[in-house]
């Protein structure tokens, strides 16, 4: 099965519209962002929404997610 992840940052929660999650996210500032997965399977339900907040360290250091995760549901 081919799994495509979509996701936001902006608080709203993801649909198959949103930003297609491809590569690392490069984060320099304080975010949330959601998540939620499609499988190209037949009568599959996408995945429940995942959360993830982050928090960027007093030096102000910019981070990157390699990897969301996303339970499938």
């Amino acid at each position: 099965a081919v799994v495509t992840v979509y996701y936001t940052t902006n608080g709203t929660d993801p649909t198959d519209a949103s930003t297609l999650y491809t590569t690392p996210l490069l984060i320099s500032s304080d975010v949330t962002i959601k998540a939620i997965a499609y499988t190209d399977v037949v009568g599959q339900l996408p995945s429940s929404v995942s959360t993830k907040v982050i928090t960027v360290d007093a030096s102000g250091a910019p981070g990157c997610v390699s990897n969301l995760i996303v339970a499938q549901g």
